[in-house]
């Protein structure tokens, strides 16, 4: 029986997956990557083993501390996932597995809607075009539930026990 995996291995083998990767590849050129997520069955497969992740604890709002090799900042597998184009993966990670939208980059606090914000190309304009939606929906959301509890609040309050409310007006 094999030993159960770390937070860390669950968390890394997500976020490689939202990268176009698969977890025994060695870290390839971006082309080669995104080959790979050509096929249908693949994007269902990689969706399928990342949901299986965050069922089991993994976090995609995790942000690597190594990667990109050489970069200043890291991001999380949404960022990635994005930036590289995969929108089966960005549906996958924001639908099924809940991650945070909102999510600022650690350095420079670019969320994935701003870190792709004018890149074109790889399907990155529908991707855009999902998050924002989504971005809009959790205002709306945000918003109603403002208005809700404001509405809550008027004509609520009640006067303490043994206070005359006639003569407290």
């Amino acid at each position: 029986m094999g030993e159960e995996p770390t937070q860390r291995q669950l968390d890394e083998e997500l976020w490689v997956l939202a990268s176009g990767r698969f977890p025994d590849d060695p870290y390839e050129d971006d082309s080669t990557a995104l080959a790979k997520w050509e096929g249908e069955k693949t994007k269902e497969a990689a969706c399928a083993r990342i949901v299986e992740l965050y069922k089991k604890g993994a976090n995609p709002n995790w942000v690597h501390p190594k990667k990109p090799q050489g970069r200043a900042y890291q991001f999380t597998s949404l960022h990635i996932a994005a930036d590289k184009g995969g929108e089966a993966m960005v549906k996958c990670l924001v639908n099924e597995c809940k991650a945070d939208i909102n999510k600022r980059q650690p350095q420079y606090g670019e969320t994935p809607l701003q870190h792709i914000d004018g890149r074109t190309g790889n399907g990155r304009e529908q991707i855009y075009a999902f998050l924002k939606m989504k971005a809009a929906m959790q205002a709306a959301v945000a918003a109603q539930k403002f208005k809700t509890a404001g509405k809550k609040g008027k004509g609520s309050e009640t006067p303490a026990a043994g206070s005359d409310p006639v003569a407290a007006s």
